[in-house]
């Protein structure tokens, strides 16, 4: 390759490269002046259950959250571990469990995806959700706090749940938010979801950003 090709080539991926860094803060940004102070935080699921961890809202919610929640059951890992493996997850799975790429629920090109969910501060969604039940064999429960009718079960693609973890998520103009929470004693938790809620999987619904401020 000659000199003034391989400085083009360069120019041009350290132009695109720069674009793509810039373009995540914006959509960041954007998504913020969605946080809205919440008065009375138990309140949108006080029917479920209460709240046992509410993360800062720097848009590692998500992580923080189930990592508060995977310690309960003996899984410990900090939100910076848990997003790499996460994305480590994805990088090596980047398919549903039909075949369909990932990369068409995100939006964007796959390695966009990739290299901005590895930032620090870069909202987690739902194609997160699905990996963190599939590398542990959890079911995710979220609670919406638009209540019972939005809220979504996410079930291991290829095994038997070991245990359940419940999140509370705020939603957007509430200020798209995710909590831990710790559901009343009385509750069964397959009683309370299993006919009711909408069971998720990567085929479905990847689209759901999920606290885009943590």
């Amino acid at each position: 390759m000659s000199v003034d090709r391989l400085s083009s080539s360069t120019i041009d991926a350290e132009v695109k490269r720069k674009q793509q860094a810039s373009s995540r803060p914006q959509r960041r940004h954007h998504r913020s002046k969605y946080r809205i102070p919440l008065l009375d935080t138990e309140r949108p699921f006080a029917s479920q259950g209460h709240i046992v961890y509410d993360p800062p809202g720097n848009g590692n919610c998500q992580f923080a959250a189930l990592c508060h929640l995977l310690a309960k059951i003996g899984i410990f890992r900090s939100f910076r571990t848990l997003r790499e493996q996460v994305v480590s997850y994805l990088v090596e799975h980047p398919y549903t469990p039909d075949g369909f790429p990932l990369e068409l629920y995100t939006g964007e090109e796959w390695d966009t995806y990739i290299s901005g969910m590895l930032d620090d501060g870069t909202y987690g969604d739902h194609i997160t959700l699905q990996a963190v039940s599939d590398m542990f064999n959890i079911n995710i429960i979220v609670h919406s706090s638009l209540g019972i009718d939005a809220t979504v079960t996410i079930v291991p693609t290829h095994s038997v749940a070991i245990d359940t973890l419940n999140l509370g998520h705020f939603a957007e103009e509430e200020g798209e938010h995710y909590v831990a929470l710790q559901l009343h004693e009385t509750q069964d938790v397959q009683q309370l979801h299993e006919d009711q809620l909408p069971v998720v999987t990567e085929a479905t619904d990847a689209k759901t950003r999920s606290c885009k401020q943590q």
